[in-house]
């Protein structure tokens, strides 16, 4: 999926932390190519959000109570046309990671990432682009390279 820039990006963000979603939306209100859509404390929100909107990608939170980030990305990638999913995690892991990428997300980004990172891995996506945090990148190159 391409987007062009003089249309916004339009996003949901998932996280049941609510300082997180403030802070996220605090940093895309620093673009203006980027607009949060809609916020949701749960992956089943989000879902039921997604009945009533459309967005071009989903910023969501891994470890979440009830649904976690990789049964919201199962649930997405059912639906016809899904949205691009980019996956934040505070614990970061290998595993976790490589499902994400497996199962299709456009981007894993720690959440102690920089805001401008975070917003570039929008772009990145909507682009047809992959975005992998720094140092999870170099494990997957080292995984790689060991397969």
């Amino acid at each position: 999926m391409t987007i062009n820039f003089s249309n916004s990006i339009r996003v949901l963000i998932v996280d049941d932390d609510p300082m997180v979603l403030h802070f996220l939306g605090v940093y895309f209100e620093t673009t203006e190519d980027i607009q949060v859509v809609a916020e949701a404390r749960a992956g089943a929100e989000a879902l039921s959000l997604l009945d009533n909107i459309t967005v071009d990608i989903i910023l969501a939170d891994i470890c979440m109570p009830n649904m976690d980030g990789l049964e919201l990305l199962h649930e997405i990638q059912k639906r016809p046309n899904p949205p691009l999913f980019i996956a934040m995690t505070a614990l970061d892991t290998d595993d976790t990671m490589l499902k994400v990428l497996a199962d299709g997300g456009a981007g894993y980004i720690v959440k102690s990432a920089r805001p401008c990172t975070i917003i570039t891995a929008l772009r990145d996506a909507v682009e047809g682009g992959i975005t992998v945090s720094p140092r999870a990148l170099k494990r997957l190159a080292k995984y790689l390279s060991d397969v």
